[in-house]
């Protein structure tokens, strides 16, 4: 496996921040040798989000929210007139000092640019496996390690799935151990839909970084 020596490095992501999408997130207590990636359900309404059912549409949209297509208005009416489905949400604007803007809500969020939506990140109420995903939209073009753990806590961290057409990233439950099992079974955390532009600012643009698709199997958190 070709893999470029990890750095410390800041994740940049498709969406602003992760912490509205790992709410309820499992932390594993018992691990195996390999431990396997699991996650929780969470209480949304967004089902698998479209993004297998394709209903009410498909990837790269999000209940009528297309990156690159739908305006930043006709976002904020559809968010405004779903109040069952967007929950909680809060307008930001960091764009006074280089970063982004947009919306947050339970479990989802959208970023604007230039009066267009350039993000949707969710994450799905569904199971929804990786061996499905990958038979709707194909291998992955290649992979972000992501440690999270400090030198004095035990190793934890997860991997980002990384599709250059459509831009998408698919983000994988955090773990604890040395390797992580990508399997058919591997539960999807969250996923992510970004303009060209997006995708290129996000945790995906890290090339140097990444590891080349090999198929199923074990992947290190960390390379020494």
């Amino acid at each position: 496996m070709k893999l470029i020596r990890r750095t410390s490095f800041r994740i940049i992501s498709l969406i602003i921040g992760f912490s509205f999408l790992c709410a309820g997130c499992t932390h594993l207590s018992e691990i195996t040798e390999i431990p396997q990636a699991t996650v929780s359900p969470v209480s949304n309404s967004f089902g698998d989000g479209g993004f297998l059912s394709e209903s009410p549409c498909g990837p790269p949209c999000f209940y009528g929210i297309t990156p690159g297509e739908t305006t930043e208005e006709e976002a904020k009416v559809i968010i405004q007139d779903e109040v069952s489905l967007f929950k909680n949400c809060t307008s930001f604007d960091n764009t006074s000092i280089d970063g982004d803007k947009g919306i947050t809500c339970e479990y989802c969020g959208f970023t604007f640019d230039e009066n267009f939506v350039s993000s949707v990140g969710f994450r799905p109420n569904e199971r929804i496996e990786l061996g499905q995903a990958l038979e709707k939209i194909g291998e992955p073009d290649h992979l972000i390690p992501f440690s999270t753990s400090l030198p004095e806590y035990p190793l934890e961290g997860r991997y980002i799935l990384c599709f250059d057409k459509p831009r998408i990233s698919i983000w994988l439950p955090e773990i604890e151990g040395s390797k992580y099992n990508i399997s058919p079974l591997t539960i999807i955390e969250s996923i992510n839909y970004g303009t060209d532009e997006a995708y290129q600012s996000s945790a995906c643009s890290m090339i140097y970084e990444s590891v080349e698709w090999e198929g199923y199997g074990d992947y290190p958190i960390q390379w020494d």
